[in-house]
């Protein structure tokens, strides 16, 4: 490794004899040139990262992630406000799971997209809503697990 390091030392040193013997035209005209490639590779690489920049906002790839990353921000708004919906009119725990069994017995296989969706935010809203606080997180572990509250059986409505 020091021999190729001795190399590159040695090769620099004689251009840079070279380049002082160097007429002052020939200077300039070298300078000219070296400039004139540095602006042409800054030009190139700046048609790359633009060319690498339409590929990647036109990707479908792309397109898909950020279509799933506005969906989420969506249903995260929806999700909040229904549960700000809920605190506000002060949502008993028995109104709860009754309103989280009707939407766990929805059937997909009927609704549309935006119906479908509606429901999936309207069981996390109320999940989240239940498990804000202690008698709440204790109904809905009870319930999930036996399909009972209070000692009130809830079978899905298949409705």
């Amino acid at each position: 490794m020091p021999k190729l390091v001795k190399c590159k030392d040695m090769l620099i040193n004689i251009g840079e004899r070279m380049y002082l013997n160097y007429s002052h035209g020939r200077k300039r005209r070298l300078s000219s040139a070296v400039g004139f490639l540095n602006k042409d590779g800054r030009k190139t690489a700046a048609i790359g990262a633009a060319m690498k920049e339409y590929d990647y906002n036109n990707s479908q790839e792309n397109v898909d992630r950020i279509n799933t990353a506005e969906m989420n921000a969506l249903n995260d708004t929806v999700k909040s406000d229904l549960m700000s919906s809920y605190k506000s009119g002060n949502l008993s725990t028995d109104e709860a799971i009754s309103q989280l069994n009707v939407a766990q017995g929805y059937d997909y296989s009927t609704g549309t997209a935006e119906a479908n969706r509606d429901n999936d935010n309207r069981i996390r809203a109320l999940s989240s809503y239940l498990a804000s606080t202690k008698d709440g997180q204790k109904a809905l572990d009870e319930f999930m697990s036996t399909g009972r509250y209070n000692g009130k059986n809830h079978e899905y409505n298949h409705g």
